[in-house]
């Protein structure tokens, strides 16, 4: 996509995503005032890059350019400054942009700045519904009984790394107290079967910590549990009983075609991963422990 097609994209996008965004149009010898739109609850500033070709050198004097409009013409009007490109390259950035980002960064705090490309442009698109998602694309889309893997464009590298490292590192002994409580908070939507499965999943959620923090991307974690987030508060209410839900949190991460026992397994610690980071599921108040005989404590 061109500029202005990439930018009128991401604000169909973004607009379809959050009710407070305001795409912001250039407007005569004005232009747009240092932002091509404004996330207004968050206060974040968007400035979108759409290159022809691929150069660096462009892409880093785009940035500084923009990143320097804003803050003369709309400074402290927002608290993060987001660069929106479309980089069609491998996931990460370039080492001589990243560092280009860091300086900056330090220079402008305690404004934020952060990077909107196309691995961040595709989680959101496929945290959409049919009808937004044909809306965003302006065309229909074939719809087949078929439950796809959502989150597996992000998932994939973690679910092969849990399949080698599972067979290695040893298991934790027993799961954290916190753990324990959280499950007992949850017990409604957590039957037997499925607090066995998550139990399990537990002893080996260090596996997914451990293969975050060998990631290259600081953000990546974060992201993908943005994305859990929204599809279980989507589920959560959707979902028949306990093993209803259990299973679609599953087919957010595999689909439902069939897979292997491992490849179950190994899904299952992905979700006891962020049911520990307390993005699935409730979290107990602050001070809430499991009282005698059911009776509940604060």
């Amino acid at each position: 996509m061109d500029g202005t097609q990439f930018e009128r994209f991401v604000d169909r996008l973004l607009g379809l995503l959050h009710t407070d965004y305001l795409p912001v149009r250039a407007h005569g010898p004005l232009g747009d005032v240092g932002a091509d739109g404004l996330m207004l609850g968050d206060k974040v500033l968007y400035a979108c890059y759409s290159p022809r070709t691929e150069v660096l050198a462009d892409i880093r004097k785009k940035f500084r350019s923009d990143l320097h409009k804003a803050m003369t013409k709309r400074k402290g009007t927002f608290t993060t400054f987001r660069f929106t490109v479309n980089d069609s390259r491998d996931p990460g950035i370039h080492p001589f942009l990243s560092l280009t980002i860091g300086r900056a960064r330090t220079k402008v705090h305690p404004v934020g700045i952060d990077i909107y490309d196309a691995d961040r442009i595709g989680s959101d698109v496929v945290r959409l519904d049919l009808v937004s998602a044909e809306d965003l694309l302006m065309t229909r889309i074939p719809v087949e009984d078929r439950v796809y893997s959502i989150g597996l464009v992000d998932l994939a590298p973690l679910l092969e790394h849990l399949g080698e490292r599972r067979q290695i590192d040893a298991p934790l002994d027993a799961i954290p107290d916190v753990n324990a409580y959280k499950i007992e908070f949850n017990r409604a939507r957590l039957g037997p079967e499925v607090r066995a499965a998550l139990t399990e999943g537990l002893r080996y959620s260090h596996l997914v910590d451990a293969y975050y923090a060998g990631l290259n991307s600081v953000d990546e974690h974060d992201r993908v549990a943005q994305g859990f987030r929204a599809y279980y508060a989507q589920v959560r209410n959707e979902a028949g009983s306990d093993e209803d839900l259990w299973h679609r949190l599953h087919q957010y991460i595999l689909g439902n075609h069939s897979v292997t026992l491992t490849t179950t397994k190994c899904a299952s610690i992905i979700l006891a991963h962020y049911f520990e980071r307390c993005d699935l599921y409730e979290v107990p108040p602050r001070g809430w422990t499991p009282g005698p005989s059911g009776r509940e404590d604060t």
